[in-house]
């Protein structure tokens, strides 16, 4: 009988043990994301609230790590759900859990932080499901532009290299006036690396009585006409085209298949235009 009384209050300790364990490791995990966050220089004003982390750095680097692994599990599997963002999937992750400047993790684990905090006290003077609405919006900002990027890769670096095999746009032939106003103005807008190596005027036209600005305009009205013709861009689309300067992208695109480039100049002029054509892409999507 006395064993078995020393048995049962055992095991009222060990269950005790367990509890308090469970709450120290609960605690821990939101001091640990505060922790985390201000060594990244990362501030949350809800945070504020929450005591400091005196636990092992090593195990709070750890359960991170271990729940960054099942948020990008999670985001993987919604990815690949859907049909048409599944052959992105892994441009997608390598973006967003490689590059730091982007800001996923930060947002995602803010987040997390904001979830967790359940006290009344916290929330008399924040709004927790508007802080979440606000993180998870941002967060879901960062992934559709990611995905837009990844899918421009394909899509608009394909369209860099046709207007390069081509050396011009896409059925478009142009006049010396409009070669030599394509350079002066591409230039004077330094849309064009001022060390690149190539001819002013290649056709040899008379210059004296040229308006530039004139010309340079004309073909640029012709671009966004050609567009909205073809049903490729909407009116909508090429008033964000007209404000962002799609069209001297392209342009410079042009101008660059004329000019001979080292395999590293074109490559990096390749990823800027495949940039900006995505920046200039995901300010349309609300169109």
């Amino acid at each position: 009988m006395k064993k078995f009384s020393i048995f049962v209050i055992n095991l009222f300790l060990i269950s005790i043990f367990v509890k308090c364990q469970a709450n120290i490791n609960e605690k821990l995990t939101h001091e640990c994301l505060k922790h985390y966050l201000k060594q990244r220089g990362e501030n949350e004003e809800i945070l504020d609230y929450v005591d400091s982390y005196f636990g092992s750095i090593t195990d709070c680097e750890s359960a991170v790590k271990s729940k960054l692994a099942s948020i990008y599990a999670n985001l993987r599997n919604r990815l690949q759900s859907d049909r048409v963002n599944r052959p992105f999937v892994e441009c997608v992750l390598k973006d967003v859990e490689e590059d730091d400047d982007i800001g996923y993790e930060i947002l995602v684990l803010k987040e997390t932080a904001v979830e967790m905090i359940s006290n009344w006290r916290f929330w008399k003077y924040f709004s927790k499901s508007s802080r979440l609405d606000e993180l998870r919006d941002d967060a879901e900002s960062i992934i559709k532009k990611t995905l837009l990027k990844c899918k421009g890769y394909r899509k608009f670096g394909d369209y860099f290299s046709l207007i390069q095999d081509l050396g011009a746009l896409p059925n478009v032939t142009r006049s010396g006036e409009q070669e030599y106003c394509i350079r002066t103005v591409l230039k004077e807008k330094g849309c064009i690396n001022s060390l690149y190596d190539f001819r002013d005027n290649p056709k040899n036209v008379r210059t004296s009585t040229l308006n530039c600005t004139i010309v340079y305009n004309e073909v640029v009205e012709d671009l966004y006409n050609s567009m909205y013709k073809s049903n490729e861009a909407s009116n909508c689309i090429l008033d964000i085209y007209k404000k962002e300067n799609y069209a001297d992208y392209v342009l410079t695109a042009e101008l660059l298949s004329k000019i001979s480039l080292s395999k590293s100049d074109k490559s990096k002029e390749k990823q800027n235009f495949i940039n900006k054509m995505v920046d200039i892409s995901y300010e349309t999507k609300n169109c």
